[in-house]
């Protein structure tokens, strides 16, 4: 009996989701992973037995699927257009799943399954009695595109045509002297020798025909065994080279940090928003510590959310080097001022802050006192 034949469903991407069922429409394995490379992938799916189709959701099947495909020897399935949601939820309403990866992945398994149904039903019922062969016979039939009648004469043994046994007619004996039976007994002898040597030739054929199967298997093995280790490796250079990448910027964010932190003697270290919607300020606050904070830098302070600003209590003025106005901010353009940055920093003069919020504070102030000066003549001059 062949291995168990699989249909795998799979939704690539960085978050994949793959599934396994047999060829009686059961779940085998429903799961989902981040960054799961071919290798690893195909390395569980053999573990339950012979990958014979993969399927996707997709009109359009992605790279991944063909490289996977072409890895296990598997035959793909894919719809003529690209599953509809209400479909996928059809397909798999008796199932529960936890995530829209893994939903496609199983939906994706289960259309493969529904459209090979007829045709397992079809082997089922021309094999009867040889049901040990539908695993192989199916395989064949999918894999070769042939009929169940040609898979079959495939797997069948030759049948040996036995020779009839030849009716040897009484003959006379023919009476041989001494020395025509000494000749034969030589001839004979010769002939035994002869197919001796034959039969250890044959032997020692069938032994070496033998070691090199053993050896072609093996080099088989261990080459899928290398193939799979080289797929690993090139996922973990990629990572290293992902992290290596992520370690050269925060060096030089360090290092960008550490000028900002030499010249701040007589400078003001302000935290940077490239806006104050929710996202941003939320995605922000624990890792900048803005709470506390009654000064910040805005890229763009036109786009602001209520949210944000009940999150910055205590913030009291921006920067900024937008000409922008607004009633609900207090925004101070410091366009001309010299300054130094960082993704998340900038580093100002201290002055120029202090003669910024002053000029701010006097302006206002000189506005409130001209307001209540104005109110005090209207009110005296409405008394009788």
């Amino acid at each position: 009996m062949g291995k168990n034949n699989l249909i795998i469903g799979v939704d690539p991407g960085t978050n994949l989701g793959y599934s396994i069922i047999d060829l009686d429409g059961n779940l085998i394995e429903l799961n989902s992973s981040k960054l799961l490379n071919i290798a690893d992938l195909t390395l569980n799916l053999i573990k339950f037995g012979r990958v014979a189709v993969i399927s996707t959701d997709k009109a359009n099947i992605p790279s991944y699927i063909k490289s996977l495909a072409r890895r296990n020897g598997a035959v793909i399935i894919s719809p003529e257009k690209d599953m509809l949601i209400e479909d996928k939820r059809d397909l798999i309403k008796s199932f529960k799943v936890t995530n829209t990866h893994e939903r496609d992945a199983l939906a994706s398994a289960f259309f493969a399954y529904k459209k090979l149904n007829p045709l397992i039903d079809k082997i089922k019922r021309h094999l009867k009695d040889k049901e040990y062969l539908f695993n192989d016979v199916f395989y064949l039939v999918i894999k070769n595109q042939i009929s169940v009648s040609e898979a079959l004469k495939q797997l069948q043994p030759q049948e040996i045509i036995e020779e009839k046994p030849r009716v040897i007619q009484k003959q006379e004996i023919k009476q041989l002297s001494t020395e025509e039976l000494l000749t034969d007994n030589k001839i004979l002898n010769h002939k035994n020798k002869f197919y001796k040597e034959k039969i250890n030739y044959l032997n020692n054929k069938i032994i070496n025909l033998n070691k090199k199967f053993n050896s072609e298997f093996l080099n088989k093995r261990t080459k899928q065994i290398i193939e799979f280790k080289n797929d690993k490796i090139d996922s973990l250079i990629n990572e290293i080279t992902y992290y290596q990448s992520e370690m050269g910027s925060l060096k030089n964010e360090i290092k960008s940090l550490k000028q900002l932190i030499n010249n701040s003697n007589d400078k003001y270290l302000v935290k940077k928003l490239n806006t104050l919607s929710k996202e941003e300020v939320i995605n922000k606050l624990k890792s900048l510590n803005l709470e506390n904070e009654n000064i910040l830098f805005i890229k763009d302070p036109s786009i602001v959310s209520d949210k944000s600003l009940n999150l910055l209590k205590n913030l009291s003025f921006i920067l900024t080097k937008k000409d922008i106005k607004s009633s609900k901010l207090e925004i101070i353009n410091i366009k001309d001022s010299l300054t130094s940055e960082t993704e998340d920093y900038l580093l100002i003069d201290k002055d120029i802050i202090k003669q910024k919020i002053d000029s701010k504070q006097m302006i206002k102030r000189i506005l409130l006192e001209y307001k209540e000066e104005r109110e005090s003549q209207f009110n005296n001059h409405k008394l009788p």
